[in-house]
């Protein structure tokens, strides 16, 4: 049986419009790998509509450095995360291709979710290149307020 978390993070999208920012990097360690089952996003008080993009990549060269940022366990029980997040990473190498990319309104929510496992990112112990995965930023307007949630299982 997976073991699920939750990691729920505000973010402001960078003060100059149309420029990208690390809001997130995941990283993984032994012994568990992760997967991403759902990414849900919306905008805190926006004055004024903004386009607003989510890069989900995986990184060719590791992002380094960011503050740790424990996950909410969903069943208070559980072991702690083994994965972690660490917000306002120092951004590494973007693979050419994006893992997913969200698109959506400043004035609205907008949420992905794997219907079942096949489709869940998933990252492999360890960390490396495939055991990394960052969450990039954008916004048509300058320092858009983002609240970003994430559910992944370990």
């Amino acid at each position: 049986m997976p073991f699920y978390y939750t990691t729920a993070y505000l973010h402001t999208t960078n003060g100059t419009p149309n420029t990208e920012s690390d809001a997130m990097r995941y990283l993984t360690v032994s012994p568990r790998p992760c997967n991403f089952t759902r990414i849900a996003v919306g905008s805190s008080g926006a004055a004024q509509d903004a386009q607003v993009f989510l890069d989900i990549r995986r990184m060719s060269v590791a992002s380094t450095a960011g503050a740790a940022f424990v996950p909410e366990k969903q069943d208070p029980g559980l072991q702690a995360a083994v994965t972690t997040p660490l917000t306002a990473p120092t951004k590494g190498t973007p693979n050419t291709n994006p893992a997913l990319y969200l698109a959506f309104n400043s004035r609205g929510t907008w949420q992905w979710i794997a219907t079942n496992a096949d489709e869940a990112i998933a990252l492999i112990t360890a960390g490396g290149a495939n055991g990394n995965i960052d969450i990039l930023s954008s916004a048509s307007l300058a320092s858009v307020p983002l609240r970003l949630t994430q559910v992944h299982w370990e």
